[in-house]
């Protein structure tokens, strides 16, 4: 049997579309010490098979995407209690996503981050990135950030 390690820390970068989550993710594994995963929701989602999702019917894919995200914050808890240190970057913009993200990552070290980003900034983004449908961002704002509290913010 091999010999119970402590879990790991998870810092989780919430915040919209083109916020610069990944950006921050990726500074941050260069910048703190000892090994970080970088976790990112839009890795799960690259993972599934867009063939078959894009010939599903709405409720069947909005199901998919619900069982994706719940997955993720499993994998991402499965990780750090395994002894990981986790850089999680993700986008709370369903409530349940965050109860989820409570339920299933108790009693691991989590710091909550708001990663903050002006409306005309992530425009200019999504425009840029060509990869969003332009507003998506703007859209998530309200949402992601309901809850009101972090432990740290950046802009």
């Amino acid at each position: 049997m091999e010999p119970a390690v402590p879990p790991g820390w998870i810092i989780l970068l919430n915040g919209v579309s083109s916020a610069g989550k990944s950006s921050l993710a990726r500074q941050l594994l260069i910048d703190l010490a000892g090994p970080y995963f970088h976790m990112s929701v839009d890795m799960f989602g690259a993972m599934r098979a867009d063939a078959a999702t894009h010939a599903l019917d709405n409720a069947t894919h909005q199901e998919v995407l619900r069982r994706t995200r719940a997955g993720f914050h499993r994998a991402v808890a499965g990780m750090a209690r395994a002894g990981n240190h986790i850089v999680m970057d993700h986008v709370l913009s369903e409530p349940w996503r965050l109860r989820d993200c409570l339920e299933v990552m108790a009693g691991l070290e989590v710091v909550f981050v708001g990663v903050h980003c002006a409306p005309a900034e992530l425009r200019r983004r999504e425009l840029a990135r060509g990869d969003r449908e332009p507003g998506t961002a703007e859209r998530q704002l309200e949402q992601v950030h309901a809850h009101g509290v972090y432990d740290l913010g950046f802009r």
